[in-house]
């Protein structure tokens, strides 16, 4: 009977190739999605939070252009530099260029 140790050691190699290609699309989306150096910036805050919070709280950091598909990106025209931090801070998971992100685009 091949104890489990040996069953992992035996698909290791077949793992090796998806694992390398996942890390580097992850990667490269993450490249790409960076936030602008100027710029409308989109503030992606934790999906529970109604419009209001996520508003609020992107107010933090510049003038509020429009909201994204959801009620929790938040679209935002920065009021100088470190705007990005300052969304972190309000509660942003993540801080996104919005013209990579289609459907969040600005007008």
């Amino acid at each position: 009977m091949t104890s489990a140790r040996g069953q992992a050691a035996k698909f290791a190699p077949y793992l090796a190739p998806p694992a390398l290609a996942l890390g580097s699309l992850l990667a490269a989306a993450g490249i790409s999605m960076a936030p602008p150096a100027a710029g409308p910036l989109a503030a992606v805050f934790p999906p529970w939070w109604d419009g209001r919070e996520a508003m609020v709280a992107a107010a933090s950091a510049g003038d509020i252009v429009r909201f994204g598909l959801l009620p929790c990106i938040v679209i935002v025209a920065p009021d100088g530099a470190g705007a990005a931090e300052r969304l972190r801070r309000a509660g942003a998971w993540a801080v996104l260029d919005p013209r990579v992100l289609g459907a969040c685009g600005h007008p």
